[in-house]
């Protein structure tokens, strides 16, 4: 909340400064005059505000472990950011004294005066624009800090991820780490990489060597989605839990928890979880999992309502998944019959990485649907070999699919699924 505070208190300053400058640029001598205390406390102000953010950087902040501070460092940069400002203020303010001084001898400090107020008027509108800019480019504030800086190379190593360049974000990462061996971030990038190619033993001795260098909310919510992954449901849900701990904030690992409690039938928990977060952690995955939940209830009208409302919200994240996964959408789809929008979503999907589950998943319920049993086998089939046997046991004890265990070789493919999920928590857990 303090940094919110913060935040509109710069804009609410010059938002001020802008229409004080508006007016006394239309001729008005009292905004005029107004103008010049404004530009006179800029200085003052800002010192304030840079004060304020070292301040908070400082305090622990609530519901967080100690020693982990993942804002410490974007509060420190808003603390320079202000410095900045307010060594710009105080040069106006020089300015504005030697036109005081020489607007009788010399025109220059009129133009430089002029400049300065032509600087507030147009401080609202350029504000605006880079604000919406980065709000609608969510990679903007990754490409402005890959320019330069002595992080330079992990923003790099994210951006790169953006666009699926993975070598070459795996290069940044491999440039960062010795110049910076206590930030995690480096690590955890590289196992965030590893697992997206499908390398998760990998990609799990990553995440516990970056959990021993720093907690971090984000490290906690990677290694719990490797070990659900492999079954191990309990470790990785105290996992997520760890991460909302430290960061309450963190949609992926509210998503994360929901549905881990969705798997284990916990239902009341996860529903409660999933309605308790506000607007920023209003995903496609918490919408599915919502709506998954309230179907396994029996409440089929509000499970209705959740899946489609991940339906509109997929597109949006399908653009931001570095596999430019369509699965979660297809599922989504699929729940409510819209058959032929999720086979065109599935088969997008499969042909871009064929062991994707959640694409795997809705072709499933398509083809239960269809009664097309042969063909079901063989996808539940595909998806224990890419799931370590989870995904498929937890199909077939789905109500929508426990009618197939009546037939012997279904019984026998969750034997097996349970079996290989056993040996895969057995294989994490010794690591």
């Amino acid at each position: 909340m303090a940094a919110r505070a913060i935040a509109f208190t710069v804009t609410g300053f010059f938002v001020l400064g802008a229409v004080v400058a508006m007016l006394s640029a239309a001729g008005s001598p009292t905004a005029g005059k107004t103008l010049a205390i404004v530009i006179l406390s800029a200085p003052l102000v800002m010192l304030l505000l840079a004060g304020a953010s070292r301040l908070i950087a400082r305090r622990e902040p609530a519901g967080r472990e100690p020693g982990a501070r993942p804002q410490q460092t974007a509060l420190n940069e808003q603390a320079r950011t202000f410095l900045f400002i307010a060594g710009f203020a105080a040069l106006c303010v020089v300015v504005l004294v030697v036109h005081a001084e020489l607007r009788a001898e010399t025109g220059f400090a009129d133009a430089v005066a002029w400049i300065v107020l032509l600087a507030f008027v147009a401080s609202v509108p350029v504000g605006l624009v880079v604000l919406f800019g980065l709000m609608l480019v969510p990679t903007a504030q990754l490409w402005l800090r890959s320019i330069a800086g002595p992080r330079k190379d992990f923003f790099r190593g994210a951006l790169h991820i953006t666009k699926c360049e993975f070598s070459e974000a795996t290069q940044a990462y491999d440039r960062y780490r010795p110049d910076f061996p206590d930030d995690s971030r480096g690590t955890l990038g590289n196992a965030y990489i590893l697992a997206v190619e499908g390398r998760y033993d990998e990609a799990l001795r990553d995440t516990h060597r970056a959990v021993l260098l720093e907690r971090r909310p984000e490290t906690f919510d990677l290694r719990g989605r490797l070990l659900f992954r492999a079954g191990a449901l309990v470790e990785a849900l105290a996992d997520g839990e760890a991460a909302l701990a430290l960061n309450p904030r963190l949609a992926a690992a509210r998503d994360l928890v929901g549905a881990l409690l969705v798997t284990a039938r916990l239902l009341d928990r996860a529903i409660d979880l999933m309605e308790s977060g506000g607007l920023s952690q209003t995903t496609a995955a918490s919408r599915f999992a919502l709506a998954e939940a309230y179907r396994l209830r029996g409440d089929h009208d509000l499970a209705r309502k959740y899946y489609a409302q991940a339906a509109k919200l997929a597109p949006f994240y399908v653009k931001f998944d570095p596999r430019r996964s369509e699965g979660l959408w297809a599922c989504a789809l699929a729940e409510l019959g819209r058959w032929e929008e999720a086979d065109r979503h599935i088969q997008h999907t499969l042909g871009r990485n064929a062991s994707d589950t959640t694409a795997l998943y809705a072709r499933a319920l398509h083809e239960k649907e269809m009664g097309d049993l042969d063909a079901l086998e063989q996808t539940l089939k595909e998806m224990l070999v890419a799931s370590l046997g989870l995904e498929v046991v937890g199909v077939l004890t789905d109500p929508q699919f426990t009618p197939l265990l009546d037939e012997k070789r279904f019984r026998e493919l969750l034997a097996w699924a349970l079996g290989a999920q056993r040996q895969a928590r057995e294989r994490v857990l010794a690591q």
